[in-house]
């Protein structure tokens, strides 16, 4: 399963790749010390100083003096330097393929947006990809186009990322029921919430649900 928020780490495990996620996040030169900063402590500093010298070697990673710190950034002229920002862009090319998708429904939803971890982009390798379908009050729950539309999505985002999907769907109708009665679930869709089609869900997780 794909690392959702941290894909390169997904192929590339360890301290290489947590430095060069973070390396391929920014044009900045960073120090050691930064770069563990930035790993929000998934590898030390002493771990950088470790790691990173054969990242140097291999001649990914540009080191230069300056003063009595070394500054490091992502040689971008390296062959691999666009293969490795792409794979640290994964969750986008996700996020994107979904949207993709979702503009071919017929019809279309009301609204879609991920929550939990994958929506605030902190999933793990064993996370899942969370998505909340809000579909038209007029298509019954077991409308057979529909339903085949929700299950190929589900599968889609499996096969593109290697994680499962858990999608939530509802009516407008039966949101505005869960938002009126403070149903806990409404407040742990908020988390996270990431719109991808239709309209914005937050206004509607919030209670400004259309009659």
């Amino acid at each position: 399963m794909m690392h959702l928020g941290r894909p390169l780490t997904s192929l590339i495990a360890g301290a290489p790749g947590e430095i060069l996620t973070v390396l391929s996040r920014t044009e900045q030169p960073l120090t050691g010390r930064t770069i563990a900063a930035l790993s929000d402590g998934r590898v030390s500093q002493a771990g950088v100083s470790r790691a990173i010298g054969g990242l140097v070697d291999a001649g990914v990673v540009v080191a230069v003096p300056a003063g009595r710190a070394m500054l490091y950034s992502l040689n971008r002229d390296h062959v691999a330097a666009s293969a490795l920002t792409n794979l640290a862009s994964l969750r986008e090319v996700l996020l994107e393929r979904i949207r993709v998708a979702l503009k071919t429904w017929n019809p279309q939803p009301i609204a879609v947006a991920a929550f939990g971890s994958f929506g605030r982009g902190e999933g793990g390798p064993m996370s899942d990809v969370d998505l909340i379908i809000i579909r038209p009050d007029r298509v019954v729950a077991d409308d057979a186009s529909w339903a085949e539309q929700v299950q190929q999505l589900s599968s889609s985002v499996c096969l593109w990322s290697g994680n499962s999907c858990d999608v939530l769907e509802y009516t407008r109708a039966e949101l505005k029921r869960l938002v009126r009665v403070k149903d806990p679930l409404v407040g742990s869709l908020a988390t996270g919430l990431l719109d991808l089609a239709g309209e914005s869900l937050g206004p509607l997780l919030r209670g400004r649900v259309e009659k």
